[in-house]
């Protein structure tokens, strides 16, 4: 038995991925109070919403950094575990899930745009009523399209990961599987404003439940895996 090159086993690479995974659930819950707080469509009611709960949305902001620290995590983490497979590419899907950290964290930096415009700063006195909810709402939509975009690259990642994952001697094929599923999922939903406008399409939210099956793997099977020569 040899062990991996980081002095990692890919026992500990399965654990802290899981463990990255977790920590991913903070983006579910901030979505939550996201979607209960925006109305794209409706600015007088979501800047009402927005200024009667900023300490609502810092917690939400808080969240999504929690999400992308365990993204970070699970980037390192899966590269150790999917080494053995191809090294380069490994590396490759681990450089694609942090740039898509890095997208997404500056798509998030506009919640902070939106907390500033919705605060009592007096040279908010400058602005009337409507040029500042104006700029809300393009803070607030560029967050969401930002973000958005980013997918583009998580989902070329979970491709590949899932090309490594079914590749390896090690890893289910039925997994390798369902994370080439969910990532052509998150890509479809991703080009779809950039190429088909018109067309109402997310399904995502559906295939990413290959992540979760992965998960699942992490902490039953990956835990166990014995070194690769």
């Amino acid at each position: 038995m040899t062990t991996t090159t980081s002095n990692i086993t890919l026992r500990k690479a399965a654990l802290l991925a899981g463990i990255g995974y977790i920590l991913m659930i903070g983006s579910p819950i901030a979505e939550s109070i996201y979607h209960n707080l925006v109305d794209l469509n409706n600015a007088n009611e979501t800047v009402k919403n927005i200024a009667a709960n900023t300490k609502l949305v810092r917690y939400g902001i808080l969240l999504y950094l929690i999400n992308f620290i365990g993204d970070i995590l699970a980037a390192w983490a899966l590269y150790i575990l999917l080494k053995p497979a191809n090294k380069n590419l490994s590396l490759l899907a681990a450089w694609l899930r942090i740039i898509y950290s890095v997208m997404s964290l500056v798509a998030v930096m506009n919640l902070l745009t939106v907390l500033q415009l919705t605060s009592h700063y007096n040279y908010l006195q400058a602005l009337t009523s409507e040029q500042l909810k104006a700029q809300v709402m393009i803070a607030l939509r560029s967050f969401r399209d930002d973000w958005s975009f980013s997918f583009i690259f998580f989902g070329i990642y979970l491709i590949l990961l899932g090309y490594l994952a079914f590749i390896s001697k090690y890893v289910s094929k039925i997994v390798g599987v369902c994370l080439m599923i969910a990532g052509a999922g998150w890509l479809t939903d991703s080009l779809q404003p950039l190429l088909f406008p018109d067309v109402n399409l997310s399904i995502g939210m559906i295939t990413g439940f290959g992540e979760l099956i992965f998960m699942f793997w992490l902490f039953i099977k990956g835990v166990r895996l014995k070194e690769q020569a």
